[in-house]
């Protein structure tokens, strides 16, 4: 009996001399690789590469971030990008880009490479810098630079294709760098407390529009949108926001005709095709709506046929999209009503006019109308 327990003390002992080696061996090679990935790390220079977000824009369905790589060694050759949405949601996507020292450059990603998020509804955007080691191993950074997207308001839609933009701050001036500034002579519109400042108070039956007739030739193309603040004060028959001429019908107009069953609403229209969207209808008074039209079409010359959407306060239209014509080319525009008749003049409030030869995606559109 003595015998045999002294060796099954030996073999026990054997074995957790055995178990003690392995486990020694398997801590050796765990922490042997955290120090080759540490070594690999800091040969990489990661740890001392730091970016800064300058600018962020949205144009159409790319994000375009402008970068600044901050003073620090190190090989820089992507940039990992967090997107954060309204509900908490986060989404990162790591994109080949590099930067030396002081350099600044304009990185531009694809909205559908975070598709985690509600990428209508970014709340904040992130970056860090990131490198590749010898051995293709990707290492990122510390959070560099973080910005709000609240914090940039309208400026983080993109200025594309903008041909005119009134704030109507007091003036008709056109602060697209277009030069189309708007002109009013006889019975003018009066500056008032707007959504975004000032804007311009018409009363239906007395005030004649504000001409802008300078961006009609660039809205001759196949595409464009129409954005506007609306604050009806009372309902009536064809009252008009924005208008083109009658050639091309580009409308957003307040309109009241039950017999046709439009009931106190707010609709955009286009084409010589006349087609409506009809935004909302019982519209209540005495409120702010954000207003915007857009159209995609194809044709040459004065003929064009394609797509029209709406959105009301940055939403898209349940009846979006819809097909629409044209067949003739304009030669005038308007804020306020349907040339100079004062019949046709819209009853309230208009500010922050936009008008864009392309057409603006239903992201922009968004952001237009939460941080305008």
């Amino acid at each position: 009996m003595h015998n045999k327990k002294g060796v099954s003390e030996v073999i026990t002992a054997v074995l957790l001399i055995l178990l003690t080696i392995t486990a020694i061996g398997v801590l050796w090679v765990v922490m042997q690789n955290f120090i080759n990935a540490s070594t690999e790390k800091i040969k990489t220079g990661i740890n001392t590469l730091s970016i800064k977000l300058e600018s962020a824009q949205i144009e159409n369905t790319d994000l375009k971030l402008r970068i600044k790589r901050v003073p620090g060694q190190g090989n820089m050759t992507s940039v990992k990008v967090i997107l954060e949405d309204e509900t908490g949601k986060s989404d990162s996507y790591i994109q080949d880009f590099s930067l030396v020292e002081l350099e600044t450059k304009t990185m531009t990603t694809s909205l559908a490479n975070f598709d985690g998020i509600d990428s209508s509804k970014i709340k904040k955007i992130s970056v860090l810098p990131a490198t590749k080691s010898s051995s293709g191993k990707e290492f990122v950074g510390i959070l560099s630079s973080e910005m709000e997207v609240g914090s940039i308001g309208s400026k983080f839609v993109s200025d594309k294709g903008l041909i005119g933009y009134y704030s109507l701050n007091n003036n008709m001036k056109d602060y697209s760098g277009n030069g189309n500034d708007g002109i009013c002579t006889i019975s003018c519109p009066t500056p008032t407390s707007g959504k975004i400042g000032g804007g311009y108070l018409f009363v239906n039956g007395v005030n004649n529009p504000i001409n802008v007739q300078g961006i009609i030739q660039e809205m001759q193309g196949p595409n464009g949108s129409v954005v506007a603040w609306a604050y009806p004060k009372s309902k009536g028959y064809n009252r008009y926001v924005f208008e083109s001429n009658i050639g091309i019908r580009t409308y957003l107009q307040h309109h009241d005709d039950p017999v046709n069953g439009f009931i106190n609403s707010l609709r955009v229209v286009k084409g010589s095709s006349s087609t409506v969207i009809d935004l909302i209808s019982s519209t209540p008074l005495n409120q702010w709506y954000h207003l915007t039209l857009t159209w995609n079409s194809t044709g040459t010359g004065s003929t064009y046929s394609g797509t029209m959407k709406g959105y009301l306060n940055g939403l898209p239209d349940g009846e979006n999209p819809k097909l629409y014509t044209d067949n003739s080319l304009g030669t005038s525009a308007y804020i306020g009503s349907q040339g100079n008749t004062p019949t046709k003049t819209f009853d309230g409030i208009i500010d922050e006019v936009r008008v864009y030869n392309r057409s603006l995606s239903p992201q922009e559109i968004y952001y237009l109308y939460k941080y305008n």
